[in-house]
């Protein structure tokens, strides 16, 4: 198998080329971009009820208030074990819609995101690319809950955004 990447203004292309039993494959390509990468997140966070106003104060304190450091880490231990190809086709799409802070260009939390996603993504691809066993656990909502989580540990939430957690925490 080979693989190549290729950088745009937009994101990065991520190539697999897949040779099986000396046939070769059509080539599968993921873009990993900020926009959208902020588009599943804001809405797989809207979807597990939180508001629009509640999802971008939580993505603009983990920016403001992590160092990309505890962003990479955090991201990074999520994404590990998981299929990022799985991830990419639930709910992930190239699209102008409802998109978080500038299209998440200027948030770093999604920025760093969109990263880790792409480093799995490429990790994964190059060890084995049609390992359909590898472990589901992490959706686009789990993004938010785990960065809201870290942020009220560190006492960086407002009582709204603590109160939300806990919310989700027991099960409301």
């Amino acid at each position: 198998m080979s693989t190549f990447t290729r950088s745009s203004t937009g994101g990065t292309i991520l190539y697999a080329l897949t040779h099986n039993d000396g046939i070769k494959q059509k080539p599968r390509k993921a873009f990993v971009t900020t926009a959208a990468v902020s588009h599943a997140v804001f809405d797989a966070a809207y979807q597990s009820r939180y508001t629009p106003s509640q999802i971008k104060r939580i993505w603009r304190l983990a920016g403001d208030n992590l160092t990309e450091l505890d962003l990479r880490k955090l991201f990074s231990t999520l994404v590990t074990n998981t299929d990022v190809d799985h991830l990419l086709s639930q709910g992930y799409k190239i699209t102008g819609g409802r998109i978080l802070m500038n299209s998440g260009r200027r948030c770093v939390a999604i920025r760093v995101l969109s990263e880790a996603l792409h480093q799995a993504l490429k990790a994964q691809r190059l060890s084995n690319p049609a390992d359909s066993s590898a472990p589901r656990r992490v959706q686009w909502s789990t993004f938010t809950y785990e960065v809201l989580s870290l942020l009220c540990l560190r006492g960086m939430a407002d009582e709204t955004l603590a109160e939300a957690c806990l919310e989700l925490d027991i099960g409301l």
